[in-house]
């Protein structure tokens, strides 16, 4: 149980993955999950889970750092001070998903390819710009 003002509770997780594997993974795990969310940025995400019997609701939000770092957060909205687990139970269930696509892709994938850069460009992509 968190206390804050808003109660809120966050994870960070190393990336296996690619930057962009990374992303298609992201918006997958919202998806399953049933969250409405937007993207503020190539790598950030936003979602809104609704209300619930133990909070009026809360945002998550899913960074993508250039180090590799997947970092989640889940606050409440409407300046809840106890979030009764809530927000780590978010955080949870969206890294349980996350987690078991992401070895997946890195399965199928073999991880990531060696001739893309840190931001996921191909050399002919480099070349262009």
């Amino acid at each position: 149980m968190a206390i804050g003002f808003p109660a809120s509770y966050s994870e960070r997780v190393d990336l296996n993955i690619s930057r962009s594997s990374a992303r298609n993974v992201v918006a997958h795990a919202f998806d399953r999950i049933g969250w409405h969310f937007e993207m503020l940025d190539a790598d950030t995400f936003k979602a809104f889970v609704s209300v619930s019997g133990l909070s009026w609701g809360e945002f998550v939000t899913v960074s993508l750092s250039e180090a590799s770092i997947l970092q989640i957060r889940s606050a409440c909205r409407n300046w809840q001070i106890i979030d009764w687990g809530k927000n780590k139970k978010n955080v949870e269930q969206f890294l349980s998903l996350f987690e078991a696509r992401a070895a997946r892709e890195e399965q199928l994938n073999g991880g990531e390819p060696a001739y893309l850069d840190a931001d996921d460009k191909t050399p002919i992509e480099r070349a262009i710009e």
